[in-house]
């Protein structure tokens, strides 16, 4: 028996998981196998092939807000995946992808420049956007900081590096970078 779970409350079967995660990189799935749960990773989907269950690997997109591209029909949008960045978020670290669009029609294309990042609500940590920090945990953690002055950086970074593994996820939070990009 086989199943996956969004939350606690929503179960999905596998091809309904593989499509409800297309528009929603960002939650945090576990899976029931022979009645044991694990937690899987943005980046990979669990498939049935050849009688055996396997984590395959799938690219998985940054939502952000996407603009007008061009006048063409919506069917001539082709969307990719761009280059590689992390993201911080309250639920930890995600390895994800800057969304390309393209149209097939002319020769329109775009992808998220700093100020789509920020009207996204990300906080560019670089010039080259390769981390971004989504603009809650900040405001979070100095809200933690006005409450509980005591409370420290590194101590707030264990806690989302936590959060990471716990759901399925692997990597770290650079803490010189989250101070930075905190200051800013």
């Amino acid at each position: 028996m086989l199943q996956l779970l969004i939350s606690s409350s929503h179960s999905l079967c596998m091809d309904c998981d593989v499509t409800k995660h297309q528009s929603l990189a960002l939650h945090n799935r576990e899976s029931c196998v022979n009645g044991m749960f694990k937690p899987i990773e943005p980046g990979l989907c669990l498939v049935h092939e050849d009688g055996k269950y396997e984590l395959v690997s799938q690219v998985r997109l940054l939502p952000t807000i996407r603009p007008e591209l061009c006048s063409c029909d919506l069917s001539n949008l082709a969307e990719s995946a761009g280059r590689s960045i992390i993201l911080a978020t309250m639920n930890g670290r995600y390895d994800l992808h800057l969304p390309k669009l393209a149209c097939k029609s002319c020769p329109a294309q775009w992808t998220p420049d700093r100020k789509d990042l920020i009207r996204s609500g990300y906080w560019p940590a670089s010039v080259k956007s390769d981390t971004l920090f989504a603009a809650d945990l900040l405001a979070t953690f100095e809200g933690m900081k006005t409450t509980a002055p005591i409370l420290s950086r590194q101590g707030f970074l264990r806690m989302l590096d936590g959060r990471t593994s716990h759901f399925g996820r692997t990597g770290k939070i650079h803490g010189d970078i989250f101070q930075r990009s905190f200051l800013e």
